[in-house]
């Protein structure tokens, strides 16, 4: 039974996988979760790029 569904844009879904998504929305309060994806994407991204900045 699914209990809840992500509206997201490409920039999101290029970046992660459903499950990864999925991960940060059970592991996470809901209040503030844009946030969180948006972060999480920025920092794997920033990873797979070989950077080391701090995603605030």
């Amino acid at each position: 039974m699914d209990k809840f569904i992500v509206f997201a844009s490409d920039g999101l879904w290029e970046h992660m996988t459903n499950q990864q998504i999925v991960k940060i929305v059970y592991r996470n309060p809901r209040e503030g979760i844009a946030r969180r994806l948006v972060k999480s994407t920025m920092t794997i991204e920033a990873a797979r790029k070989g950077k080391k900045e701090v995603i605030q």
